[in-house]
């Protein structure tokens, strides 16, 4: 089942990044993020954190 999952996430030089995708698991969610800012991430990335929205979050697309 997929849900909405937040990411947030860290490379080696402090930048931060973070996303809002329609997930299985939330290893697809930090694939995603490294993928869409492949260009920018340098090293790995590090300090991630993934969130589960709910409907009635704010960031939920859902909730639109």
């Amino acid at each position: 089942m997929r849900t909405w999952t937040r990411i947030t996430a860290t490379d080696r030089a402090g930048e931060t990044f973070s996303g809002v995708y329609n997930v299985r698991r939330p290893q697809e969610a930090r694939d995603r993020l490294a993928l869409d800012h492949e260009s920018q991430i340098r090293g790995r990335l590090t300090a991630v954190r993934c969130e589960e929205l709910a409907p009635g979050d704010r960031e939920c697309p859902a909730h639109a």
